[in-house]
């Protein structure tokens, strides 16, 4: 699986069904039946990608609403999706 690069698009895999529960976003993979539990900031990232964009996008969202440094924004949000590309639980596109 070739590495995520900021001008990829990023969007939920449509086979993955998801809810929020109390505050937080709780996922199911239908095709694999696991579950998975998001934190609030992963939430944020989950609820950002319910429509395709930009990971540079995402990043530079995230980094204003958390007034956080890009460059640790784009280092975590890397390292999350990749997570989530190899559990096939979102779909990646070259820009």
């Amino acid at each position: 699986m070739p590495g995520l690069q900021l001008q990829n698009r990023v969007v939920v895999n449509p086979a993955v069904l998801s809810t929020a529960v109390d505050g937080s976003v709780v996922l199911m993979d239908i095709e694999s039946g696991r579950y998975f539990g998001f934190d609030p900031i992963a939430t944020d990232i989950w609820t950002a990608i319910a429509q395709p964009c930009t990971i540079d996008s995402l990043c530079q969202d995230l980094a204003a609403r958390y007034d956080a440094p890009i460059e640790q924004i784009r280092i975590s949000v890397l390292a999350f999706l990749t997570d989530l590309q190899r559990k096939k639980l979102i779909e990646i596109s070259p820009e």
